[in-house]
């Protein structure tokens, strides 16, 4: 019989059998398969051995190691050889070969080969090819070292910990975030290090993982030191081992962080809310002093200039003019600082629009010609096409104070008002050829009550409120100011406003302030409602003596009962406020009931931007008080000449 070679006979001794049977045997192992003699000379091999060493047959067979591989591996080969045939053990193990693609690993059993009596005569090789198992153990070892490398410098914590809940393996970032030494954590029960110690809730947390396969939450730990840490835990469970493996990632910053943040906002909002109470608390009492204070001092305007217009002896006359002087003053600055407060405040917000700047520039033209032409001052400007984006009413009066001040400030010579274009602005200029303004002063006359050349603090000459109205407007809008001036050389301010893409400008009333002072239809009957006995009776005075008719009436009820529809006024001066209705009330119900556009003048101590538009909604004129004698009279004019014109 001649045994087969499986792998349980590889491990005994094989006897010498029939040649052709072996061969035949060898020859159809796809392991390479050889066998030498006592002297280590190859008697025998398979088509596979030779393939795997490249050579033929002749090259082999009556050959040794050193004939057929390189002097160093023939040399292990001997050394492995020569055990089996001194011990007559079998021996396996590992050997590398060089192959067309690289190292090749084969599995080597070697056996002693015995003869009838059991005498070694050789030995028998067999080689089986592990070159792709080698390579992927060697791999999956790469990949296993590149893990441990890098939860070793990692900085996260990671534990490996079994299905009881004791932690198996640590990095070191974990014993950092922990406080433990690694000695201490592996075996440690992980209940151990929660901030409260609860094995249920663990238990718990454990099941989760199982069911879902992956968690992350966020806890709380206990260090060594006691020491209470927030920290985030995101685990896996691996089931061939039965194992969790958990990532530990230290936020205690983060949560103190966010905790700040929400103490920060919520100081943030009450200091919000405080700020809106207190912006509420300035609202009601700018809204309350604009139109107590005005009232007193708009019926003080009416007496003086009724009061300047009688024929008074000439030291009477000298103290109304100066009274009258001194209530100008008064209102001016009164008018001043509650604008400056209000602009303060935030409590003026642009309205925005676009509009022809050439008609703007016209109206505060003729507005101010007379005074320029009083001091002997020319005054020119010139013409422009072009359209802005702003707010027509507080950029009109940026321009005015500027206006006024180029006048002011100029004893003899000329105020030129011009717009270039620029970079997709319009730059408004106003240049005077004036007593001009140091150097060091050019930023100190934006400050209120700062005054060039009035030391004397003569209110005769202003109040020194005007640019710092300016500076306040002009940020509020956005539309930077720049001054260049030399002391005695003149000033040119200028104004950039953006200009309005491929709009037409929107043509403007222009108010011709050298108005005619003639009375259109002298008698005409006007109608006054005004709550306030002193303004309501000084209006009736000063009217009756530029000639005019008048009737009057205390508020609304009064107002609607004293009006004939058949024949009603040709205008109406209304106060805004009336008790529970206002001046709006009244001139809408007026229109209504007489079944005409009844021309109509509002005055308000409340002059904000709902006032103007809630006013210009009816198209009608809105006064803001005080308003001085002769402002009064040029508003009604201009009133009852639009009616005129309209008949």
């Amino acid at each position: 019989m001649i045994p087969v070679l499986t792998k349980d006979a590889l491990h005994r001794s094989v006897p010498v059998t029939s040649p052709d049977l072996l061969r035949a045997m060898v020859d159809a192992s796809p392991d390479a398969i050889s066998v030498k003699d006592i002297n280590l000379v190859y008697v025998a091999c398979n088509a596979t051995f030779l393939q795997v060493t490249g050579k033929c047959e002749k090259e082999v067979i009556g050959r040794s190691d050193l004939e057929v591989m390189s002097a160093h591996q023939a040399e292990l080969c001997r050394h492995s050889d020569r055990h089996v045939l001194e011990t007559g053990e079998t021996v396996i193990g590992e050997e590398y070969v060089p192959g067309a693609n690289g190292m090749r690993c084969f599995q080597v059993i070697k056996i002693p080969l015995r003869d009838h009596q059991g005498a070694i005569v050789g030995v028998v090789v067999h080689s089986h090819d592990i070159s792709e198992r080698k390579r992927a153990e060697q791999s999956g070892q790469l990949q296993a070292d590149r893990y441990a490398k890098l939860l070793a410098t990692s900085q996260e914590g990671f534990w490996i910990m079994g299905i009881d809940g004791t932690l198996r393996d640590v990095n070191q970032a974990f014993c950092t975030i922990s406080g433990y030494p690694r000695e201490e954590l592996l075996g440690m029960h992980i209940s151990r290090l929660e901030a409260e110690e609860n094995p249920q809730q663990t238990a718990s947390h454990i099941q989760q993982v199982i069911q879902q396969g992956f968690a992350r939450f966020e806890t709380r730990h206990r260090r060594k030191d006691d020491t209470i840490i927030d920290v985030e835990i995101s685990t896996s469970y691996w089931s061939p081992s039965g194992d969790f493996l958990v990532f530990c990632r230290d936020i205690t910053e983060r949560i103190r962080s966010e905790a700040q943040h929400l103490r920060y906002e919520a100081e943030l909002q009450a200091a919000r809310q405080l700020a809106e109470r207190e912006s509420q608390a300035k609202t009601r009492f700018l809204a309350t002093a604009s139109h107590d204070l005005r009232q007193p001092i708009q019926a003080m305007h009416l007496l003086a200039h009724l009061l300047v217009n009688y024929e008074l002896p000439s030291e009477a006359a000298e103290i109304a003019v100066r009274m009258q002087e001194a209530v100008d003053g008064l209102g001016e600055m009164l008018s001043a600082l509650l604008d400056i407060s209000k602009l303060d405040a935030g409590l003026v917000q642009p309205d925005l629009s676009e509009f022809s700047l050439g008609d703007l520039i016209r109206q505060l033209r003729n507005e101010h010609l007379p005074l320029a032409e009083e001091k002997g001052i020319v005054l020119r400007y010139g013409h422009s096409s072009v359209s802005v984006h702003s707010d027509l009413k507080l950029l009109t009066r940026i321009l005015r104070n500027l206006i006024s001040n180029a006048i002011k400030y100029t004893p003899v010579g000329k105020v030129l008002i011009g717009v270039r274009r620029a970079d997709g602005v319009a730059r408004i200029q106003i240049l005077d050829t004036g007593i001009g303004i140091k150097k060091s002063e050019r930023e100190k006359i934006f400050e209120e009550f700062h005054q060039l050349g009035n030391t004397a603090r003569d209110r005769r000459e202003g109040l020194g409120l005007g640019l710092a109205i300016v500076k306040r407007l002009s940020t509020l809008l956005g539309h930077p100011v720049q001054v260049d001036s030399n002391e005695g050389q003149g000033t040119c301010f200028t104004v950039q406003v953006p200009l309005a893409p491929g709009t037409v400008g929107r043509k403007q009333d222009t108010p011709d302030a050298q108005l005619e002072l003639e009375i259109p239809y002298e008698g005409a009957e006007i109608f006054v409602v005004d709550d306030e006995v002193d303004i309501r009776e000084g209006l009736a005075m000063s009217l009756r003596q530029w000639g005019y008719s008048v009737s009057m009436a205390a508020d609304f009820e009064q107002a609607i009962a004293i009006v004939n529809k058949e024949s009603p006024p040709v205008l109406i001066i209304a106060d805004y406020r009336l008790g529970a209705k206002t001046g709006i009330d009244v001139i809408r119900e007026l229109r209504k009931r007489c079944k005409r556009k009844i021309s109509a003048l509002l005055l308000t101590g409340d002059a904000t931007e709902d006032r103007t538009r809630e006013a210009a909604r009816l198209d009608v004129r809105l006064l803001r008080k005080p308003v001085s004698g002769e402002k009064l009279r040029h508003a009604i004019v201009d009133c009852l000449r639009a009616v005129r014109t309209a008949r």
